[in-house]
């Protein structure tokens, strides 16, 4: 991999094609990004009939849950709200939820 840095952390990437992608990236480079356990962001009507986010395993089929993806086929990157971080790491990664910043007593 060309001059990666290790990162560790939950990004939403969005592609060219207008995917977005939500995973752990684990190494970032100058030519490639390295994502675990990828999750497909998709927008869907909620029972309420408002819109709501899913999360669809970006790989059903594939035995290795990691991508490595040119970052030529990458519009952007960030990192996501703590509710979809959270929503994220209960299906598909360490299952920890992240709490709220703030104290409350």
């Amino acid at each position: 991999m060309d001059d990666a840095q290790n990162v560790e952390s939950v990004m939403v990437v969005r592609f060219f094609t207008g995917d977005e992608v939500i995973g752990k990236v684990s190494a970032f480079g100058q030519h490639n990004i390295v994502i675990k356990k990828p999750a497909a962001i998709v927008m869907q009507q909620g029972t309420n009939g408002k819109a709501s986010m899913g999360l669809l395993d970006y790989l059903p089929m594939a035995k290795n849950k990691e991508i490595v993806v040119s970052s030529s086929n990458i519009l952007f990157v960030y990192e996501p709200m703590l509710d979809v971080e959270n929503a994220y790491n209960t299906s598909f990664g360490s299952g920890l939820v992240l709490p709220k910043s703030g104290l409350t007593f």
